[in-house]
């Protein structure tokens, strides 16, 4: 949450200026026509419309960042789940989240972070919601010190040999060399 609202600050103060810069220039750039023909419905047309416009676009991008957020407080969507089970997409989906979690776990674990923590961190890091369950189920698991290669199920969503590699990393006291 603390990370979408950073990105909702950071992506209206970069649109506040533009806007009012928008807004300003659709009330100037009417006048030459207005005082040629004393026209107030033609001014008012197009001093009116752009910002319409323009407020309409922020909405828009508002509104698609607070959906984007719910969705993460959500959970795996049927989007999520679909994105998984096509034929290609599913595949580059699957090795995108895996690479992300291994990389990013063996960084955070690296760094003397607890595994449980850790888990935690990435179950709100991954892009799919049904990898970022998963996480969260091991997150809580490993939270009462079992290890990870005991509750991590290969299968689907985790390949027999990153299960294998958790395993001989958790074994040997290197996971994140793993």
């Amino acid at each position: 949450r603390e990370l979408w609202a950073t990105t909702r600050r950071t992506v209206r103060a970069k649109l506040a200026l533009p806007l009012a810069v928008l807004l300003i220039a659709c009330l100037v750039v009417p006048l030459p026509r207005f005082v040629q023909t004393g026209d107030r419905w033609i001014y008012f047309v197009s001093a009116v419309s752009l910002p319409a416009l323009a407020l309409l676009g922020w909405f828009l991008v508002e509104s698609l960042l607070q959906s984007a957020a719910r969705r993460e407080a959500a959970g795996a969507s049927a989007l999520d789940h679909l994105a998984l089970a096509l034929p290609v997409l599913g595949g580059v989906v699957r090795a995108r989240n895996q690479a992300l979690a291994a990389s990013l776990l063996a960084q955070m674990v690296g760094a003397g972070m607890l595994l449980s923590g850790a888990l935690a961190a990435l179950a709100r890091a991954l892009p799919n919601g049904v990898y970022r369950e998963e996480l969260a189920r091991l997150a809580q698991a490993t939270r009462g010190g079992r290890p990870l290669a005991e509750v991590l199920v290969a299968g689907t969503l985790w390949p027999v040999e990153f299960a294998a590699a958790v395993a001989v990393g958790e074994q040997a006291g290197a996971l994140e060399d793993t």
